[in-house]
């Protein structure tokens, strides 16, 4: 029913540039890829989703739900991108690059966003659990802590369920507000922020699992 996928006292580090595999339900290391490496496309594409726990975390990968000592905790969508790539590398120790290309896809950001974001992802974990998320000075992060995990199948829906004034996924600063445009495998919205009425444009996919590819907001001018 469930996998245990790490745990500290049964299973050595798993060193920088190896990848995981799975050994007596322990997490070992190894050169080849297993379903944790494959990409989110690869992920989505075979429906590969998780639910996890560890300590007191509860996450729920295909819906973005975060839920701490039993209790809901709001989080931002990008520190859960973080946390679901840790996870799926547990015992790894991932760069700040690759975190950049896996979280920030196609976009040019800084490299202060990763720290940011793991920052805030550490402020939802509570103080009992952030200590999971191990920074690995001048390299990244690696989450070393017992793990469970349960499979689920997701089915990929047709279209996003979007209606103007819902929240932007990850972002409830922003309002969506117009419908601008759908295509095959994402539709374009114009958002408006609730506090200064900027408004900006964001594309999304219909599946929650390619979130990943949520691009930032494009100003209006």
């Amino acid at each position: 029913m469930f996998t245990v996928l790490y745990n500290p006292l049964q299973a050595r580090r798993v060193g920088f540039g190896e990848s995981p595999r799975f050994c007596n339900g322990f997490l070992t290391p190894h050169k080849h890829m297993n379903d944790l490496g494959k990409s989110a496309a690869t992920r989505q594409a075979e429906g590969l989703a998780y639910i996890w726990w560890f300590g007191q975390v509860e996450f729920d990968e295909p819906n973005w739900r975060l839920i701490v000592g039993g209790r809901d905790v709001e989080a931002e969508l990008k520190p859960l991108e973080v946390l679901a790539f840790l996870l799926r590398h547990a015992g790894e120790v991932v760069t700040k690059e690759e975190l950049l290309e896996a979280v920030w896809p196609g976009v040019i950001v800084v490299e202060a966003a990763v720290a940011n974001a793991v920052a805030k992802l550490r402020k939802a974990l509570g103080e009992d659990s952030q200590q999971c998320i191990v920074t690995v000075h001048k390299v990244g992060y690696r989450f070393a802590g017992a793990l469970r995990r349960k499979s689920i199948t997701h089915p990929v829906p047709m279209r996003i369920d979007l209606k103007p004034g819902a929240a932007v996924p990850g972002r409830p600063q922003w309002r969506v507000t117009e419908l601008l445009g759908v295509n095959p495998g994402h539709e374009v919205w114009l958002a408006s922020h609730t506090k200064t009425s900027e408004q900006r444009v964001f594309k999304f996919t219909p599946d929650v699992l390619r979130l990943s590819a949520l691009k930032c907001g494009t100003p209006v001018i």
